[in-house]
């Protein structure tokens, strides 16, 4: 409710800040969170669970489903097919029951974060989907993730997103904190200044634990990993799938705001061009919100949200920080 009101005051002018086109629910994550005292559908245990959680959340108007890692199988095919009969969108991580094709299948509309590929594109996918292995973000399942790729273990992957209409918006600036976490020019980020103090010792915390998390051997699986990251989002957009520029602003190190100029660092970074790195931050979120009338492309009659630079960023995609 309360975002709603900041909503209505942006569109009208009364407040400054950003344009909230879609508000999210909070992670289906399974028991994750759910309190004693809260209703035991919040689970979505089971597919009966899942459908009346989609109903509750239609009920509230929300403009889409955030799902996450732990929700169960049951509970995402329930809640996906009641969502769907709801027309409410559904986007997020993939839960480790499912593989990516079936969350596409299902009706996912976009799925968060390139390691999506990773995870479902090595020999021991189908292993690690039935929780036989052991969690996918530790080092020694990074090191085999990015050892034991296997590039047409994705074909059909890219070929189900597009068929199916499902973005992914790949979030590198996430892998990168991960790789760079040990890195002081890294973590004494000038930015830094901009961040409320107990968010700033939170995020030193966190890149403080991860650094000191399996040493040289780990960095190194965590560095290649983010590499193969970049690799996977250029294949992904080659074979046609839609990328969009997210960036899990106030994740650690995420900066709000100029996060999304280093993010499209990154996209640059994976092989794309500036003009397409710029399109996944516009026009293809737009056209993701089916609000192509409105954003999107500078037009008479678009809501005009413009920067003026000194540079060109179709010859330096560092040049939208001028």
């Amino acid at each position: 409710d309360q975002m709603r009101v900041l909503q209505a005051r942006v569109d009208a002018g009364t407040q400054i800040g950003p344009h909230l086109l879609a508000l999210g629910t909070w992670p289906v994550d399974g028991a994750a969170g759910i309190g004693a005292n809260m209703p035991s559908f919040y689970k979505a245990t089971t597919r009966e669970d899942g459908r009346q959680l989609a109903q509750y959340f239609k009920a509230r108007g929300f403009d889409f489903i955030k799902i996450y890692d732990n929700v169960s199988r049951e509970g995402f095919l329930g809640l996906a097919a009641e969502a769907r009969t709801l027309g409410l969108p559904f986007a997020g991580h993939e839960p480790r029951a499912l593989s990516a094709i079936e969350l596409s299948a299902a009706g996912q509309r976009s799925i968060e974060h390139s390691r999506i590929f990773l995870l479902n594109c090595f020999g021991g996918a189908d292993s690690l989907q039935k929780g036989l292995l052991p969690s996918p973000r530790s080092s020694v399942m990074l090191r085999r993730m990015v050892d034991e790729y296997d590039a047409q273990r994705c074909v059909p992957v890219f070929r189900a997103f597009v068929q199916n209409n499902t973005f992914i918006t790949p979030t590198h600036v996430t892998r990168r904190m991960e790789a760079l976490a040990h890195d002081p020019g890294f973590t004494s980020d000038s930015r830094l200044t901009y961040i409320p103090v107990g968010q700033r010792m939170a995020w030193l915390a966190d890149a403080n634990t991860v650094a000191a998390t399996d040493g040289a051997l780990g960095r190194q699986a965590r560095t290649d990993f983010y590499k193969k990251g970049l690799t996977l989002t250029k294949a992904a957009y080659d074979a046609g799938v839609p990328v969009m520029l997210g960036t899990d602003a106030n994740d650690s190190f995420i900066f709000p705001g100029s996060g999304v100029h280093d993010e499209l660092a990154e996209l640059v970074k994976a092989g794309l061009t500036p003009a397409q790195a710029i399109r996944a931050a516009t026009l293809t979120s737009a056209t993701f919100l089916g609000r192509t009338s409105d954003f999107g492309t500078v037009r008479a009659g678009r809501v005009a949200d413009l920067v003026l630079l000194d540079a060109d960023p179709l010859a330096d995609i560092a040049h939208v920080r001028r």
